[in-house]
Parts: C-alpha cells; sequence; structure tokens
C-alpha cells in the first residue's frame, strides 16, 4: 500500500500482503487504515523499532551552510588595526522534515553507522566550537564576520520494522529522505564585509 503524503513516499507492509511490483499490496480484509502517520510519525518510530536502516542514494554531497554572524568592529582610527573575533557557533543534523537526528531515539546511531559502511565516513550529527578569527581592518572602516560551516548533504531512504503492528502495518518506509548535516571534522570557514565606518 503506498501514500503520498507531499513530495516524499511512506510505505506501511503489512503482515499479511502480497508483494508486487515497485510496492506492497495489502490484503483486502486490511485495506482500510485509519489516517496515515506522517513522516515525522515514522521516523520517530525507529527508535522502537526491532530494526530500523537508512539506505543511502547516489553520493555524499558537500556544501556551505548557512552563514552564522559573529559581530563587527569598526576602526576609526588612521591606521589599520587588528581585531580578535571570538564566539561559540553550532551545527546540527537534520531532515527534510526539519527532523533533529541526533535527538531523536535510534536515528542517530542508524545513520552514523549507514554513511560509515556505505562511504568510509564518520559522521558527525552535532558540531559545536568557538570560532575565532584575527581580522585585519582597515582605517576608518567597519568589518562584519559570519562563521560557515563545511556541510554535507546525503539522500536515502529509511526502512523499520516493528514485531508488533504499528498503525497497522508492520513495516515501514521513507523514501527520498534528504538528510543535511557534516562528517567528523568539518571545518568552519568565515565571511567578512567591509563598508565605510560611522564614527
Amino acid at each position: 500500500m503506498n501514500f503520498n503524503p507531499g513530495p516524499s513516499r511512506i510505505l506501511g507492509a503489512l503482515a499479511l500482503s502480497v508483494a508486487v511490483a515497485g510496492g506492497v499490496l495489502a490484503t483486502p480484509a486490511n485495506a482500510a487504515q485509519a489516517a496515515d502517520p506522517t513522516p515525522q510519525q515514522v521516523l520517530r518510530s525507529c527508535g522502537s523499532a526491532k530494526w530500523c536502516k537508512f539506505h543511502p542514494k547516489g553520493s555524499l554531497i558537500p556544501f556551505l551552510g548557512p552563514a552564522q554572524y559573529i559581530g563587527y568592529h569598526e576602526n576609526c582610527s588612521s591606521s589599520e588595526a587588528t581585531k580578535v573575533f571570538r564566539k561559540n557557533v553550532s551545527s546540527t543534523t537534520t531532515d527534510r522534515y526539519n527532523i533533529e537526528i541526533g535527538v531523536e531515539a535510534g536515528l542517530e546511531g542508524v545513520l552514523k553507522a549507514s554513511v560509515r559502511a556505505s562511504f568510509g565516513q564518520e559522521w558527525s550529527t552535532t558540531d559545536e566550537t568557538t570560532h575565532e578569527v584575527r581580522q585585519n581592518i582597515g582605517p576608518k572602516k567597519r568589518v562584519d564576520l559570519w562563521a560557515v560551516k563545511h556541510k554535507t548533504r546525503v539522500t536515502g531512504d529509511w526502512e523499520m520494522w516493528h514485531e508488533k503492528q504499528w498503525n497497522g502495518h508492520n513495516q515501514w518506509y521513507v523514501w527520498d529522505d534528504v538528510v543535511e548535516g557534516q562528517l567528523s571534522g568539518a571545518e568552519w570557514s568565515s565571511k567578512s564585509s567591509e563598508q565605510a565606518a560611522r564614527c
């Protein structure tokens, strides 16, 4: 039985069902079900499932995360100045349904094991650090500074099996989920802009 909640597909496979090409066909006796769970609810059931897996599709895709504002400094003198910017920054792992992978039971370990087995890389669900930059600022100038995390995106399918039927089914899938986080050791970069100081 296939459900289509928005852009992604969820599939629940009944214990009594007949496999067909491209999906699962439920027996007529079990065809009528209550309201289908959302993708978020299915993913959050991973921790209570007998087993839960993530199957990556394609390759890991690097990208730059959103800029996190660090601060600014104005140099009102007539000579160049140096300013040390320092601020705590963090980057988490979330998916297309705004699930925080490092918080929901079961998902973090499954994702890490899958990335390790499929790509030989270590995934870090959360990265917290103190970003420190020494910045030169020209005379009569203002500099604003941001920190930018080097992140990674992976697309894949979640599969889980509940020993006792959950919402009328034992087996559930969330297809084509997009997870964004970072590999272990991924660096932070700095981004700056300069303009005339208002001194």
